[in-house]
């Protein structure tokens, strides 16, 4: 066999086995990004959900109806608490302890500074 040959069915086999290996690897890589994408869908929109869900509680907390008293910090936590999109991010969100004095917008006002630093971690930002 002549030299050129022998390199033109080297090329060709390197070529071949080349496009094979990224055949392959290519759609692994695709699937990778994609299930990422998803997921940070996934946590901003449970960051946003839980945001809502404390705003409406705090909203219901300090604008109670007529015949409504005011909610105290605990019967406060206690709703948020309530709410899956609130307890799928804090699971534990009972068991932190309230001081007494505490008011329902400094209870609101702490669960929304651990969000803004949970999608700090999760780097939503």
């Amino acid at each position: 066999m002549d030299a050129t040959v022998q390199v033109a069915i080297i090329g060709g086999v390197a070529g071949l086995v080349t496009g094979v290996i990224g055949s392959l690897v290519a759609p692994w890589a695709n699937w990778s990004i994609e299930k990422r994408k998803q997921k940070l869908v996934y946590r901003r929109q449970l960051i946003s959900e839980a945001r809502q869900a404390i705003a409406g509680s705090l909203s219901q907390a300090l604008n109670p109806d007529k015949d409504k008293p005011p909610l105290s910090s605990s019967l406060f936590i206690a709703r948020i608490a309530a709410q899956k999109e609130v307890v799928s991010i804090f699971p534990d969100i009972l068991s932190e302890p309230i001081p007494n004095n505490s008011k329902p917008h400094l209870v609101a006002y702490n669960l929304l500074n651990k969000i803004a630093k949970l999608e700090k971690e999760w780097d939503l930002r």
